[in-house]
Protein backbone atom coordinates (compact mmCIF):
# COMPACT_ATOMS: atom_id res chain seq x y z
CA UNK A 1 0.00 0.00 0.00
CA UNK A 2 2.67 2.37 0.90
CA UNK A 3 4.35 2.15 -2.51
CA UNK A 4 0.99 2.88 -4.58
CA UNK A 5 0.36 5.77 -2.11
CA UNK A 6 4.15 7.09 -3.02
CA UNK A 7 3.34 6.90 -6.75
CA UNK A 8 0.10 9.03 -6.06
CA UNK A 9 1.68 11.38 -4.38
CA UNK A 10 4.36 11.67 -7.38
CA UNK A 11 1.51 11.87 -9.98
CA UNK A 12 -0.23 14.16 -8.48
CA UNK A 13 2.69 16.39 -8.01
CA UNK A 14 3.56 16.00 -11.84
CA UNK A 15 -0.12 17.18 -12.61
CA UNK A 16 0.48 20.08 -10.23
CA UNK A 17 3.61 21.06 -12.05
CA UNK A 18 1.90 20.65 -15.34
CA UNK A 19 -1.50 22.64 -14.92
CA UNK A 20 1.07 25.80 -13.22
CA UNK A 21 2.70 25.27 -16.48
CA UNK A 22 -0.81 25.33 -18.62
CA UNK A 23 -1.74 28.42 -16.87
CA UNK A 24 1.52 30.56 -17.02
CA UNK A 25 1.00 30.02 -20.86
CA UNK A 26 -2.36 30.72 -20.82
CA UNK A 27 -1.58 34.02 -19.28
CA UNK A 28 1.91 34.95 -20.74
CA UNK A 29 1.70 38.19 -22.15
CA UNK A 30 5.10 38.59 -23.77
CA UNK A 31 5.83 36.26 -27.00
CA UNK A 32 9.68 36.54 -26.62
CA UNK A 33 8.93 33.71 -23.48
CA UNK A 34 5.97 31.96 -25.13
CA UNK A 35 8.52 28.85 -27.19
CA UNK A 36 10.59 28.59 -23.92
CA UNK A 37 7.31 28.24 -21.81
CA UNK A 38 5.54 26.40 -24.68
CA UNK A 39 8.54 23.55 -24.73
CA UNK A 40 8.60 23.99 -20.58
CA UNK A 41 4.75 22.73 -21.07
CA UNK A 42 5.10 19.91 -22.72
CA UNK A 43 8.02 18.15 -21.08
CA UNK A 44 6.10 18.24 -18.12
CA UNK A 45 3.52 16.67 -20.39
CA UNK A 46 5.75 13.98 -21.21
CA UNK A 47 6.96 13.14 -17.75
CA UNK A 48 2.93 13.18 -16.53
CA UNK A 49 1.94 10.94 -19.40
CA UNK A 50 5.01 8.75 -18.60
CA UNK A 51 4.05 8.49 -14.45
CA UNK A 52 0.36 8.63 -15.13
CA UNK A 53 0.23 4.95 -16.93
CA UNK A 54 2.68 3.81 -14.58
CA UNK A 55 0.52 4.76 -11.67
CA UNK A 56 -2.47 3.00 -13.41
CA UNK A 57 -0.05 -0.25 -13.90
CA UNK A 58 0.65 -0.05 -10.01
CA UNK A 59 -2.98 0.44 -9.54
CA UNK A 60 -4.00 -2.55 -11.83
CA UNK A 61 -1.47 -4.55 -9.47
CA UNK A 62 -1.99 -3.75 -6.10
CA UNK A 63 -5.90 -3.01 -6.28
CA UNK A 64 -7.26 -5.18 -8.89
CA UNK A 65 -4.40 -8.02 -8.57
CA UNK A 66 -4.13 -7.91 -12.29
CA UNK A 67 -0.65 -7.83 -13.57
CA UNK A 68 0.07 -6.53 -17.40
CA UNK A 69 2.57 -5.70 -19.72
CA UNK A 70 4.76 -2.42 -19.29
CA UNK A 71 3.38 -0.60 -22.37
CA UNK A 72 1.29 2.14 -22.19
CA UNK A 73 -1.40 0.68 -24.61
CA UNK A 74 -1.53 -2.51 -22.52
CA UNK A 75 -1.98 -0.98 -19.29
CA UNK A 76 -4.43 1.32 -21.03
CA UNK A 77 -6.44 -1.67 -22.06
CA UNK A 78 -5.91 -3.46 -19.06
CA UNK A 79 -7.53 -0.19 -16.81
CA UNK A 80 -10.82 -0.39 -19.54
CA UNK A 81 -11.56 -4.22 -18.96
CA UNK A 82 -10.93 -3.39 -15.05
CA UNK A 83 -13.28 -0.56 -15.53
CA UNK A 84 -10.94 1.76 -14.07
CA UNK A 85 -11.32 4.15 -16.86
CA UNK A 86 -14.31 3.87 -19.33
CA UNK A 87 -13.91 4.05 -22.88
CA UNK A 88 -14.14 7.84 -23.96
CA UNK A 89 -11.06 8.23 -21.56
CA UNK A 90 -9.57 5.55 -23.09
CA UNK A 91 -9.10 7.09 -26.27
CA UNK A 92 -8.22 10.38 -24.58
CA UNK A 93 -5.22 9.13 -23.07
CA UNK A 94 -4.59 6.87 -26.22
CA UNK A 95 -4.12 9.64 -28.13
CA UNK A 96 -2.34 11.41 -24.99
CA UNK A 97 0.50 8.68 -25.56
CA UNK A 98 0.39 8.76 -29.21
CA UNK A 99 0.97 12.77 -28.59
CA UNK A 100 3.83 11.81 -25.84
CA UNK A 101 5.34 9.73 -28.41
CA UNK A 102 5.49 12.90 -31.14
CA UNK A 103 6.95 15.43 -27.88
CA UNK A 104 10.90 14.40 -29.22
CA UNK A 105 9.77 16.48 -32.80
CA UNK A 106 9.00 19.45 -31.13
CA UNK A 107 11.55 21.64 -33.05
CA UNK A 108 9.14 21.18 -35.59
CA UNK A 109 7.16 24.50 -34.72
CA UNK A 110 3.97 22.96 -36.63
CA UNK A 111 4.11 20.05 -34.61
CA UNK A 112 4.98 21.79 -31.31
CA UNK A 113 1.63 23.86 -31.85
CA UNK A 114 -0.38 21.11 -32.59
CA UNK A 115 0.57 18.93 -29.27
CA UNK A 116 0.92 22.13 -27.10
CA UNK A 117 -3.50 22.77 -28.01
CA UNK A 118 -4.00 19.46 -27.02
CA UNK A 119 -2.68 19.02 -23.43
CA UNK A 120 -4.74 21.28 -21.51
CA UNK A 121 -7.54 17.91 -22.43
CA UNK A 122 -5.35 15.13 -21.89
CA UNK A 123 -4.10 17.21 -18.24
CA UNK A 124 -7.98 17.03 -17.38
CA UNK A 125 -8.66 13.54 -18.19
CA UNK A 126 -5.89 12.53 -16.35
CA UNK A 127 -6.69 14.63 -13.52
CA UNK A 128 -10.23 13.26 -13.30
CA UNK A 129 -9.14 10.17 -12.61
CA UNK A 130 -6.65 10.26 -10.38
CA UNK A 131 -9.25 12.14 -8.70
CA UNK A 132 -11.79 9.41 -8.94
CA UNK A 133 -9.45 6.27 -7.91
CA UNK A 134 -9.21 5.06 -4.50
CA UNK A 135 -5.91 4.20 -2.60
Amino acid sequence: MERIKKKHDVILQALSTLKKSINLLNDLEEQKYYESLRDSVIARFTYSIDLFWKFLKLYLQEKHNIETAATPRIVLRDSLAANIINQDEFEILIKAVRTRNLTSHTYNEPLAEEIIEKIPNYYEEMQKIINRLKL
